[in-house]
């Protein structure tokens, strides 16, 4: 008999949205570990892929490199 045990990723949760110093944002992320994308948008659409990245843990950070946004919306989505 063997025991196969598989991580399973919940559904990815943006917990917090910071402001650096510089006007970059910093986003703290929980659901993981997994694979996901970093999105973004001007408005409620027309989203745009920043990023992915691999979390190991079930927090996880990500920065915007971009400043000085008039508007940002984001989201987070697991990758398959």
């Amino acid at each position: 008999i063997a025991l196969l045990t598989v991580p399973v990723s919940s559904a990815p949760h943006l917990d917090s949205i910071g402001v650096l110093p510089d006007g970059r944002f910093e986003l703290q992320i929980s659901g993981g570990p997994g694979n996901f994308a970093i999105e973004c948008a001007p408005a409620p659409s027309g989203w745009t892929q920043l990023s992915t990245l691999t979390a190991t843990g079930s927090v996880f950070q990500y920065i915007d490199p971009a400043t000085n946004q008039a508007s940002r919306f984001y989201r987070v989505r697991l990758l398959p």
